[in-house]
């Protein structure tokens, strides 16, 4: 189940490689993302809100092909700077009671990111 949360997570982070300047990373990242995926035969929904004051909140639903559905949350705090890349962005998370965790993410368009597996989130837009 943790790999499972720790893709989901990853994946709620990443503008053109061409057009983005990633000194703006926890600017960029700052608003609501959602993910959707299935992997090894569990469907995975994420909710995730990241905030200017460096704090952030998320829901997921597990669907397993076996079992209940599992409902999870979580709040902690969040920062973000540039990558090792002009297109990407290393994304520290710090939920509350467990480790933290960094990830770099790579900016796909200014609305997508997508962790080092290649699973997307996608900006919540208006």
């Amino acid at each position: 189940m943790k790999l499972f949360i720790a893709a989901a997570l990853a994946v709620a982070f990443t503008a053109p490689a061409s057009a983005f300047d990633n000194a703006s990373c926890k600017t960029f990242l700052t608003g609501s993302w959602t993910l959707e995926t299935e992997r090894d035969g569990a469907k995975i929904k994420a909710a995730s809100t990241y905030k200017e004051d460096g704090t952030f909140t998320q829901t997921m639903n597990v669907t397993m092909a076996t079992g209940p559905a599992q409902d999870m949350s979580r709040t902690g705090t969040w920062d973000a700077a540039p990558g090792s890349k002009a297109d990407t962005c290393s994304a520290m998370l710090s939920p509350a009671g467990e480790e933290p965790s960094t990830i770099e993410l790579t900016v796909v368009d200014e609305n997508t990111v997508a962790n080092p597996d290649g699973l997307a989130s996608h900006r919540v837009t208006p």
